[in-house]
């Protein structure tokens, strides 16, 4: 069954996917969590584009949008189109 919530994937430590897991938090919005080791990344993600499409983490998945690395899924939040393609609010800020 595939998953209706958000995913954020990354390494299991706060680092760069920290901003995305607290404002998804704070949002109140529900989503998973997936926290890969470096071997499952090299084998399962960076060899496959649409699952990190830069090559790298971590990787926002949006169900029915896309997935977006690094600091593209802030791009979502810039110009509001979390809310409009989903009708979720993904990003605590009024910029949206």
């Amino acid at each position: 069954m595939t998953s209706t919530k958000p995913t954020v994937t990354y390494f299991p430590l706060p680092g760069r996917a920290f901003a995305v897991r607290a404002a998804l938090r704070y949002a109140k919005v529900d989503y998973n969590d997936n926290r890969v080791t470096g071997k499952v990344f090299g084998a399962e993600y960076k060899p496959f584009p649409d699952k990190a499409p830069l090559g790298a983490l971590p990787v926002l998945d949006i169900p029915g949008i896309g997935a977006f690395s690094k600091s593209s899924s802030y791009a979502l939040c810039e110009n509001g189109q979390c809310e409009r393609e989903t009708g979720v609010l993904l990003c605590p800020f009024s910029c949206c």
